[in-house]
């Protein structure tokens, strides 16, 4: 039953966000200030809604992703500055609804990461029969995959307080993690005479798991990948985490196609 590799929160019963660091954030002086500022270059006597200043933001990001000729005029509202802060905002509400802040985010991507790891097995065995698997995902499953994988996980975790500490330097940034499609591929090298390897990228960047940074070049063995994956589970993946399962919820359908590589792709569409 594929859907209950790529299950959506909207069907998941026990699915819930916690809002209060971003919320706390909202309240803070940083992103008051920025409210004001925003609010006098447009003109305005008074402060804009936070909805109001969320909506400039993302159709800044959203035209700003367009060709050249389309200029983002929405963000002349904004310097340097006020993006960073208006990113860490949407990171604080993305990692405690897709990310680590919630613990449903890890046990929603580890039937993803156990697929992964048991089709690389088989693949490298000749029993898995296909060229290549893509699976066409949410957000929350892509944020999913990532947190049972380990990846992009900072020693201290954003706060509302913390902001002026993690503005440069934190691995969590849903712009770069999750832009208006991102990608996961897992490539399988299985040669004749020669060790069977992996390259594994987020968005197109190659990622390194810790086992894997003392391998030279792009590749890692099969076994040590495995090895690194396997360590961040605690047993099976745990079944009934989301309550009951609506029994109209569609399934969704994975496409094998015929390629040289054993890929994951997960695809979906925001403007940050």
């Amino acid at each position: 039953m594929i859907y209950i590799l790529l299950r959506s929160r909207k069907d998941c019963a026990k699915w819930g966000a916690n809002n209060k660091e971003s919320d706390e954030f909202i309240s803070s002086p940083v992103f008051q200030l920025l409210r004001s500022r925003i609010s006098y270059r447009l003109g305005f006597t008074y402060p804009i809604s936070t909805e109001n200043v969320t909506a400039l933001y993302e159709s800044c990001v959203f035209w700003n992703n367009l060709p050249a000729i389309w200029k983002p005029q929405f963000c002349a509202a904004f310097t340097p500055d006020d993006l960073r802060i208006m990113e860490y905002y949407l990171d604080l509400k993305h990692f405690y609804e897709f990310g680590y802040g919630n613990p449903l985010s890890q046990k929603m991507g580890c039937p993803l990461v156990k697929d992964m790891m048991n089709k690389l097995s088989n693949a490298a065995k000749g029993t898995f029969g296909k060229k290549g698997t893509f699976y066409f995902a949410d957000e929350e499953n892509f944020m999913g995959f990532i947190t049972k994988m380990g990846l992009f996980r900072d020693e201290k975790p954003p706060k509302h307080d913390n902001y002026n500490l993690q503005k440069q330097n934190r691995k969590w940034r849903s712009s770069l993690l999750s832009p208006s499609i991102a990608t996961t591929h897992v490539i399988l090298f299985n040669c004749k005479n020669v060790e069977t390897r992996v390259e594994f990228y987020i968005n197109e960047k190659l990622i390194k798991l810790d086992a894997c940074k003392s391998t030279s070049g792009n590749k890692c063995p099969l076994n040590t990948f495995l090895k690194e994956v396997e360590n961040n589970f605690k047993g099976e993946c745990e079944e009934g985490y989301c309550g009951s399962f609506p029994k109209s919820a569609s399934s969704m359908t994975s496409c094998s196609l015929a390629v040289v590589i054993s890929c994951y792709l997960f695809s979906k569409l925001r403007l940050v």
